[in-house]
Formats: structure tokens, sequence, C-alpha cells
């Protein structure tokens, strides 16, 4: 595995592994690929995995997040973003960019 920053690996590190699991026990969670490419893919995949979802769950926020409301504009898509956002503030020191 190719993490950009050894402070993000460490972090990871940190998280997930022990004794017994090393971070390579761990690498079908993480997709290095260009962020272009994940959203293409996403984005070719995203009516029929709503659907599927909606079918098998209905609207229920499956996170069973009492703020996440399907008929409002609040979307909670994913939770790894917003570690990196943590790991752009606390490890790397870096500031929000605007926007």
């Amino acid at each position: 595995m190719n993490f950009e920053f050894k402070e993000d690996q460490e972090y990871f590190e940190r998280l997930l592994c022990s004794e017994s699991h090393t971070i390579e026990h761990f690498c079908h969670w993480f997709d290095f690929r260009p962020v272009a490419e994940k959203h293409s893919e996403f984005n070719n995949h995203r009516n029929n995995l709503k659907e599927i979802l909606l079918s098998k769950h209905g609207e229920e926020c499956m996170l069973n997040l009492s703020m996440s409301d399907m008929s409002s504009s609040l979307v909670i898509d994913h939770l790894i973003p917003l570690s990196t956002n943590q790991l752009n503030k606390s490890l790397r020191k870096k500031k929000a960019a605007k926007g």
C-alpha cells in the first residue's frame, strides 16, 4: 500500500492494527486510485445502487444518525473523508481550503 503521507499510514496503523494484524490486513479498505477515477466509477453506479439500497432498507439512514433525513438536503455519503479532514488539520497542520 502506498499512502501519500507517512502521517496517514501512522494514523491508520494506530487506529486499526494490533499484534495480529498489520496495515496490509486492511488493504481492501483503502482505494488509492485518482479521485476523478473513483468519482466517475461511483457516478456510473449511483442510481442503481440507490435503488437497491432504497428497496432493501427504505428511506431510513443506515448509519442510524438522527440528524440524517432523506427529504432534507443533508447527505452523509462517506466517513473516511471526514477522517482525512481531521488528518489534514491535526497531523499535517493544514488549514481548511476556502470554499
